[in-house]
């Protein structure tokens, strides 16, 4: 009897140690998940928060002393034909296609001949 008892509590021994140790690794897995899922959101998140500041207009357009020099000088050139109806900052670096891009758009921009 005794033998069947001491093979029994080392089986439910075992058992329960084998049961802990494997929650214990799934807790570690799953901790492990949620820290990556957080970081992946974090960059998401600013990734977010950089595209919406590049959209957002420069506090230099938003000057009136700025847009009244803008709108004198188009309206000297257009000779006070012109009406302005947005007026905003370039970026200093173009966010699509390179420096390639910019000046094939340059050069098509400066090829449409306006009616004097």
């Amino acid at each position: 009897m005794s033998e069947t008892l001491l093979t029994s509590l080392t089986i439910t021994v075992v058992g329960v140690f084998i049961v802990f140790t494997v929650l214990f690794i799934l807790v570690f897995f799953v901790s492990f998940l949620k820290r990556i899922d957080e970081k992946w959101d974090e960059r998401k998140n600013q990734k977010e928060n950089n595209s919406h500041a590049l959209m957002e207009e420069p506090a230099a357009a938003d000057n009136s002393r700025d847009l009244v020099l803008i709108s004198a000088a188009v309206a000297a050139y257009f000779k006070g034909r012109a009406i302005i109806r947005r007026v905003r900052v370039l970026p200093n670096v173009p966010r699509q296609g390179g420096l390639w891009a910019l000046q094939a758009r340059t050069v098509l921009q400066s090829s449409h001949v306006t009616k004097k």
